[in-house]
C-alpha cells in the first residue's frame, strides 16, 4: 500500500475519533454505558465483516503475534474506561490534558523500543502539539475534582501508549482480522467492569439507537480499523505528533454541529497544533529530498 495512501488513512481516523464526543452527546446513557455500547456494536460489526471476509480468502492471523493483538485489544478497553471515570472526577478538559500525554510517551519510547531515532524537530514539534492541545482542552477545566481521578487519567494515558506499542509489534495479521479481536478484547474488558460495578444498562431509548449505531460501526468500528491497519507501517513519531489532530477535530466537530463558542486561548491552540504536525511534516519532506538528492 502506498504510503501517501496510509497516511490519508491514519488522518481519517483521527477525524472520525475526534467526532465521537459529538455523537456521544446525542445519547443519553452515563458514559461507561456508552462505551460499552460502542465496543459491543464495533466488536460485532467488525466480527460479522472479518468471517465474511475471511471464508472467501482464508485467514491471515499470525499465532505468535496474537499475544500483542490481544495486549493492545486489552489496552485500549482499559484506557476508555479509566478515561471516562476520570471525566466525572477531575473534569474533561483536565482529564483529555492528561490522556494526550499518551503519544507523548510512545514517542519517548521509540527509540528503545522501535529503534527509531528521536530526533530534535520530532521533540519540538511534538511539545508544540502537546500545548496546543492543552490550550484547546483547558477551557473545560473544571475547579472542584478529586485526586484520584488524576490516577486515572494518568492510567488512561499509560494504557493508551501500551496499545499503540502493541499494535505496532503486529506487522502480518490481517488489519480487518487485527482490528477486530482487538476491538472484541476492549469490549470483554468494558464489559466485565460493568458487571463488577453493577452498571450494566436495562433501558435504551429509541431515539438512542441511531447515534449508538453511528458511533459502534463508523467511528468505532471503521475508525479503529483504519488506525490499527495503519500504525504498523508508520513511525512512532508520526502517530504521535498527527495523532494530536484527534482533539483539533473534536473542536471543529463540537463548533460545527453542537454550535461550541472557540475562545481565543483555543484558536492559540489550534494555531499551534497545526503549526507543530505541518512544519514537522514540511521538515520531514524535505529531509527525504534532500536525501534523494544526496544518494544521486
Amino acid at each position: 500500500m502506498d504510503q501517501r495512501l496510509i497516511f490519508i488513512i491514519f488522518l481519517t481516523s483521527l477525524i472520525l475519533f475526534g467526532t465521537n464526543g459529538v455523537i456521544a452527546e446525542m445519547i443519553s446513557l452515563p458514559s461507561n454505558q456508552i462505551v460499552l455500547f460502542r465496543t459491543a456494536v464495533g466488536s460485532l460489526f467488525l466480527l460479522i465483516v472479518t468471517l465474511i471476509i475471511t471464508r472467501k480468502s482464508g485467514t491471515t492471523v499470525c499465532i505468535g503475534q496474537l499475544p500483542y493483538t490481544i495486549a493492545s485489544g486489552a489496552s485500549m478497553g482499559i484506557s476508555w474506561i479509566l478515561l471516562y471515570e476520570s471525566y466525572t472526577m477531575i473534569g474533561v478538559g483536565m482529564s483529555s490534558i492528561l490522556y494526550y500525554c499518551g503519544p507523548a510517551l510512545v514517542m519517548f519510547l521509540s527509540p528503545l523500543i522501535f529503534n527509531e531515532r528521536l530526533t530534535v524537530k520530532g521533540i519540538v514539534g511534538l511539545t508544540t502539539v502537546m500545548v496546543g492541545a492543552s490550550l484547546i482542552c483547558m477551557e473545560a477545566l473544571e475547579p472542584e475534582s478529586e485526586p484520584m481521578g488524576y490516577v486515572y487519567a494518568i492510567g488512561s494515558a499509560i494504557a493508551h501508549a501500551v496499545m499503540v506499542i502493541c499494535g505496532k509489534n503486529v506487522t502480518v495479521t490481517g488489519g480487518l482480522e487485527n482490528s477486530s479481536i482487538q476491538m472484541t478484547v476492549a469490549f470483554l474488558m468494558v464489559f466485565v467492569y460493568s458487571i463488577v460495578i453493577s452498571d450494566l444498562p436495562t433501558y435504551v431509548n429509541g431515539d438512542d439507537w441511531l447515534p449508538i449505531l453511528v458511533l459502534g460501526v463508523l467511528n468505532t468500528g471503521i475508525g479503529c480499523f483504519m488506525y490499527f491497519l495503519t500504525i504498523p507501517k508508520l513511525e512512532a513519531q508520526t502517530i504521535s505528533i498527527w495523532g494530536y489532530l484527534e482533539p483539533l477535530s473534536a473542536l471543529v466537530a463540537g463548533m460545527m454541529f453542537l454550535g461550541e463558542q472557540i475562545l481565543v486561548v483555543q484558536i492559540a491552540g489550534v494555531v499551534l497544533i497545526l503549526f507543530g504536525t505541518i512544519g514537522t511534516g514540511l521538515l520531514d519532506r524535505r529531509a527525504r529530498i534532500n536525501s534523494k538528492d544526496a544518494i544521486r
